[in-house]
């Protein structure tokens, strides 16, 4: 499984992030994962036995955008675990009205 693009409506690229991370405050997941954006990407990045980014190009789309993977650098350490992680990002990203593509 991978994300393979995050399309939103009504938000920008900052708005997406502040929500991720508003949603993760206060979970698990939420002391490894983290998020940033400049105009042009999206970077979402696991960090605990090693750093895996993924890092996402952002085009405008409607009244959001549409963020599709670039570039992945995945720890080692995080293979094992990289389904589970991303099934609870995506059910994250989907509450706070993201789409996600696989």
């Amino acid at each position: 499984m991978s994300m393979k693009s995050i399309q939103t409506e009504g938000m920008n690229t900052q708005d997406f992030v502040d929500k991720m991370k508003g949603a993760l405050e206060g979970r698990e997941i939420g002391k490894i994962v983290s998020f940033r954006a400049t105009a042009s990407e999206i970077v979402v990045v696991f960090s605990k036995l090693g750093t895996t980014e993924i890092t996402y190009s952002v085009a405008p789309a409607g009244t959001g955008f549409m963020a599709t993977l670039k570039n992945e650098k995945v720890a080692f350490a995080h293979k094992p675990f990289r389904t589970d992680m991303e099934a609870k990002l995506m059910h994250i990203m989907k509450k706070i009205g993201a789409k996600v593509n696989e």
